[in-house]
């Protein structure tokens, strides 16, 4: 079966009436045709690949459109490259490698034994027909409703009639995989079309084996799914490379350039790492401009949020996505449309500010239940995904822009956050969380100096601007390892440190104190690359009601007492910040101020 399809219209140097003909073997041709039947195909063509990100009309492109580029990408392959791979497109794959599959196929069941381009042309229907029209936002809702209650946990499981499917996904409920729910609706569409249809049937064996490829027998198989990754990871970052904000074209309608582009991915011949890295570093660009751009990832996980409030709250949907779940998948009716219809993309949170923190995968369910409470902070918005790139979970938090006491919601947040981490690095002794704790702090101080932006420059050590300790020996011992690390620094940096040093020493509170041992340069609002003020350092204590930060103003001199005082004043007048001068109390040639938030 030939399928012409104009599969490069938003790619430069490709005119829009480019046409490629895409050629379906009989297998695939038979599951294209049952999907077809079934409205699955003009599903695919009315599901943004890219859900509800908004993306201009001349660059967008359909679920469809990305399955058909991966379908010529196969053929491609099969023609130019068949002799570079371990294993070429046209090696058999038998019945005995399906270890996990569900349903029982004999070779002699097949007009012809299926191919690995058989596979991989039904791997790429079947992966892309359960997706919701808002993708990988409403698998995180779906998820989120599944999890919330026991019952509807349930009875999604009973959907499954087969122990592996209910097994395969209870793992991605659990873990949050929401880049994987979607195939848990294929699994449901394909076994409810019938299993009296090979092809069906074998599409279902497929799938099976794809989601326990982990614990998949066959290196066949494996070596089919690798293919499978590789030819999906150039589809999408062909499409989606062109839409960020410093575009990037690949021009693969010449066959020269997609050649050398595949054989250095594709050839079991070749040194992989150098052109793997290429592609993780594309993959991050795209994980960071464009499919969680910092504002976008926290209106998707708004969007989230209401879709999941959508099912919870309301008795009557909930019992139908206990009975129904199907008609969820590509629903269009009010009652079934929840995770299909288009939401308003809520952009009211401050984006000059957004705190971004990065943790190991093994914390998701730590950094879910930070997110949770900090959820419940008025004025607060904050949003939480899976860097796939990284692997790591990324969490972001923002200011509303209608708050009018920012510095306090501020205080509130890293409040939250600081003790957190101090949880995390009391339970986990080789990591300081030193980023994390550095980036919490200039989020905070943003809104301290009155929304400037904020640079931490070490002054005895580079890499340690901050320090998070609990207990007053605990704060005087980290200065005191600064200072006996770096003997030779400037005079002035060591003077700095032994007051600050001298301040906390003489705190006998033995609570939570961060401290900043670096310059704070406040930078222009006008001018970045011009400073406004710097100060000397700063301690703050996050679980104190009042004076939980102390200004430092330190002067390695021996003459004139007050200049120290009147410095702080001048800056304190500069950038705006409410003082009452006879607080500021001299110390020598030094000054501190305790501020209130």
């Amino acid at each position: 079966m030939f399928i012409e399809e104009e599969i490069f219209k938003g790619i430069r140097n490709v005119g829009k009436s480019k046409k490629v003909k895409i050629n379906l073997f009989p297998l695939a041709t038979d599951l294209f045709s049952i999907l077809k039947e079934e409205g699955l195909i003009e599903e695919l063509n009315n599901t943004p690949l890219l859900g509800n990100i908004t993306v201009r009309k001349k660059d967008s492109y359909t679920r469809y459109d990305y399955v058909m580029m991966q379908q010529y990408m196969y053929l491609f392959v099969k023609k130019k490259l068949n002799s570079e791979l371990m294993l070429s497109l046209g090696n058999k794959v038998k019945c005995k490698e399906f270890t996990n599959g569900i349903f029982d196929i004999k070779n002699s069941d097949f007009k012809k034994v299926p191919t690995i381009a058989d596979i991989l042309q039904i791997l790429a229907l079947i992966y892309n027909i359960g997706h919701f029209k808002n993708t990988f936002t409403s698998s995180r809702a779906a998820i989120n409703a599944i999890k919330s209650d026991e019952k509807l946990y349930e009875s999604f499981l009973c959907n499954f009639e087969f122990d592996l499917h209910k097994n395969i996904a209870r793992q991605i409920i659990e873990s949050n995989n929401y880049y994987r729910f979607h195939l848990l609706n294929s699994l449901l569409i394909l076994l409810s079309i019938g299993r009296d249809q090979l092809t069906i049937k074998f599409a279902i064996n497929i799938l099976s084996e794809y989601l326990t490829k982990e614990r998949s027998g066959s290196e066949k198989l494996e070596y089919i799914f690798k293919l499978f990754v590789i030819i999906r990871e150039v589809s999408f970052v062909t499409y989606d490379l062109s839409i960020a904000p410093v575009p990037i074209y690949i021009d693969i309608h010449n066959d020269k350039y997609l050649e050398t582009l595949l054989m250095e991915r594709l050839s079991g011949y070749n040194e992989e790492k150098q052109i793997s890295n290429l592609f993780k570093g594309l993959n991050k660009l795209l994980q960071d401009n464009v499919y969680n751009e910092e504002s976008n990832a926290i209106i998707q996980f708004d969007i989230v949020q209401r879709m999941t409030r959508n099912i919870m709250k309301h008795e009557k949907t909930k019992e139908l996505f206990s009975s129904s779940y199907q008609e969820f998948i590509n629903g269009k009716e009010d009652s079934y449309a929840i995770f299909n219809k288009k939401y308003s993309k809520r952009n009211d949170f401050e984006v000059s500010n957004i705190l971004k923190l990065s943790f190991s995968d093994e914390k998701q369910s730590e950094i879910i239940q930070l997110i949770k409470r900090l959820n419940s902070t008025n004025f607060v918005k904050v949003a939480w995904y899976y860097s796939m790139s990284e692997e790591r979970i990324i969490m972001l938090v923002a200011i509303k822009a209608k708050c009018n006491q920012k510095q306090k919601v501020a205080f509130k947040v890293i409040r939250v956050i600081l003790n957190f981490l101090n949880r995390l690095k009391t339970s986990d002794q080789e990591n300081t969380y030193h980023d994390q704790v550095l980036l919490t702090t200039k989020f905070f101080l943003y809104y301290l100096f009155n929304e400037h932006k904020i640079l931490l420059e070490g002054g005895l050590d580079k890499n340690v601007c901050v320090t998070l300790d609990q207990g007053k020996r605990k704060r005087s011992k980290s200065l005191k390892r600064l200072l006996t690390s770096y003997p030779e620094s400037h005079q002035d940096n060591i003077h700095e440190i032994k007051v600050i040093k001298s301040i906390l020493d003489s705190d006998n509170n033995n609570d939570l104190g961060l401290t900043v041992c670096s310059s704070i340069v406040v930078k222009d609002q006008k001018d970045l690359t011009r400073k406004k003020a710097e100060f000397d350092g700063l301690i703050l204590y996050p679980n104190r009601n009042e004076e939980q930060i102390i200004f430092v103003e330190s002067k390695n001199t021996n003459r004139q007492p007050s200049q120290s005082k009147n410095c702080l004043k001048e800056k304190f007048i500069t950038l705006a910040i409410p003082y009452v001068e006879e607080y500021i109390v001299s110390q020598g040639m030094n000054s501190i101020y305790k501020y209130s938030v």
